[in-house]
């Protein structure tokens, strides 16, 4: 909550520009250091927003497995972007194979079919 080293810190990030476009020397650095603290991460991508993460993982995900489908858990929000919005109310009363339901106007209906949604925290 503004506390002054985050401040400068914030203030000399800023006195160097800054874009959501382009790769700075910054970011390189931090991927580096994240590709070797955490072992298993061999590639880092960095993103504006969660909304931006996790539509480029999905697309990521369905380029790498050829498959078009995605499995969510009912009531998961995982962003604004058309495959996050599916199915993201929870229910106390969920039904035993919860269906894939569009969230809001907009989303092409050819998509939805794509979502299957799982029931949410049933570990069977």
């Amino acid at each position: 909550h503004a506390h002054p080293a985050v401040l400068e810190a914030l203030g000399r990030a800023a006195a160097g520009g800054t874009s959501h476009l382009v790769l700075t020397p910054a970011a390189v650095e931090l991927a580096q250091v994240l590709c070797e603290t955490v072992p298993c991460a061999e590639k880092v991508s960095f993103h504006s927003t969660g909304s931006e993460a996790t539509f480029f993982a999905l697309r990521l995900a369905r380029a790498a497995t050829g498959r078009d489908k995605v499995l969510k858990f009912e009531g998961a929000f995982h962003g604004m972007h058309d495959y996050a919005l599916v199915s993201t109310q929870w229910r106390w009363d969920p039904p035993p194979f919860p269906e894939a339901v569009a969230d809001t106007f907009g989303i092409p209906a050819v998509l939805v079919p794509e979502v299957l949604v799982a029931p949410y925290n049933d570990l069977a």
